[in-house]
């Protein structure tokens, strides 16, 4: 789920390559869940560069997945 949030707030999300096994979630004791990890993204000049994010959500049930917070560096 955190792919998609991060997602939606890239320039060119269709290009960006999630590095999978970077990523690491943790679930706190309040029910939400921190997911680090790593993304490559096109510079202005096409170049891609490998970005960190971190995304904070919560489960609210029925399948929904509500952002908290996100940065993405």
């Amino acid at each position: 789920m955190c792919e998609e949030f991060v997602s939606r707030h890239l320039k060119a999300p269709s290009q960006a390559e999630f590095i999978y096994g970077s990523e690491v979630a943790v679930h706190h004791s309040d029910g939400r869940y921190t997911v680090t990890g790593e993304v490559d993204v096109p510079n202005a000049f096409g170049v891609m560069i490998r970005t960190r994010y971190r995304c904070e959500l919560h489960y609210g049930g029925n399948d929904m997945w509500y952002l908290d917070d996100i940065l993405i560096e």
